[in-house]
């Protein structure tokens, strides 16, 4: 039954939303800097990752580790939209780094600059539009943990 509440929650919206943007979605080309390397090249998407799974469940970044202090940068290079569909199941699997047209990076800072418009998201949540940097903060979480009576 978890499962089936999983699917029903985050897989199946996630997808319905990735096919319905998808329509109108054009690769962008993008100016990608990681660790102040800078590179141009045409994509679909740029995905700056601190854990490893996302859309519903998505194995998008197998080697990200949330306590290493490094992002892992997937980007999916300039796949046309038959190509993103046909790979969307090896996402969930973590098998996509594998096609010629994904490249995998790791990098503290990041920054994409965005010749076209370029929306960010953050969690499913829309942020805002490229030019944007990320840069991870060691030591940022803060995490309050009540006493409990007699203890």
């Amino acid at each position: 039954m978890e499962s089936k509440s999983k699917l029903m929650s985050g897989t199946l919206p996630y997808l319905a939303g990735l096919f319905q943007t998808l329509v109108r979605y054009s690769n962008k080309d993008i100016e990608l800097s990681l660790d102040g390397q800078g590179c141009e090249m045409r994509v679909n998407s740029v995905l700056v990752c601190n854990g490893r799974y996302f859309g519903g469940g998505m194995f998008i970044a197998p080697g990200a580790m949330i306590d290493d202090g490094l992002f892992q940068v997937v980007t999916l290079g300039d796949l046309s939209k038959l190509e993103l569909v046909a790979n969307v199941p090896r996402a969930y699997r973590g098998t996509h780094l594998t096609h010629p047209k994904v490249d995998s990076f790791q990098a503290r800072e990041v920054e994409v600059v965005a010749r076209q418009r370029m929306l960010l998201q953050a969690d499913g949540e829309l942020i805002g539009e490229a030019p944007a940097r990320f840069a991870l903060k060691g030591r940022a979480l803060r995490v309050w943990v009540p006493e409990r009576e007699g203890a």
